[in-house]
């Protein structure tokens, strides 16, 4: 019986634990939590999101988070990126605010405290949103 051994680099098995150790975080918490890229695409939803939204995250992986916006936050979303990427100006992205989010069965979240942040660490640097 052969078994494989995966060897891996001091950096690659951190930047793992640093991973799970996120993971964990996110799963655990209370509030909704979902990551986007810098087009807006979600890369993941927590648990609280899932619950919050009336979606599986398989639903809305991969799609744009406006899905989870009512108009006009829907329309306006993608150009707010845009800005923000191309100037560094703060109209939305970074700022905290009150938002109204739009659950799988179409009713509305109202007044639901948004945060985001923009790490500069990469170039596709992902945005999380919580919302209480």
């Amino acid at each position: 019986m052969r078994e494989d051994l995966i060897v891996r680099t001091p950096a690659e098995q951190a930047l793992l634990e640093s991973e799970a150790r996120t993971r964990a975080i996110l799963d655990a918490a209370v509030d909704a939590i979902i990551t986007i890229d810098e087009l807006g695409n979600v890369e993941s939803v927590n648990p609280a999101a899932e619950k919050l939204f009336g979606y599986s995250a398989t639903e809305v992986l991969g799609k744009n988070v406006k899905m989870l916006m009512p108009e006009p936050y829907r329309h306006e979303h993608d150009g707010y990126l845009r800005n923000y990427r191309e100037t560094g100006q703060r109209k939305i992205i970074g700022i905290g605010q009150e938002v109204t989010g739009l659950r799988k069965d179409t009713s509305s979240i109202i007044n639901s405290r948004t945060w985001m942040g923009w790490s500069s660490s990469h170039d596709c640097a992902p945005i999380l949103a919580g919302l209480e």
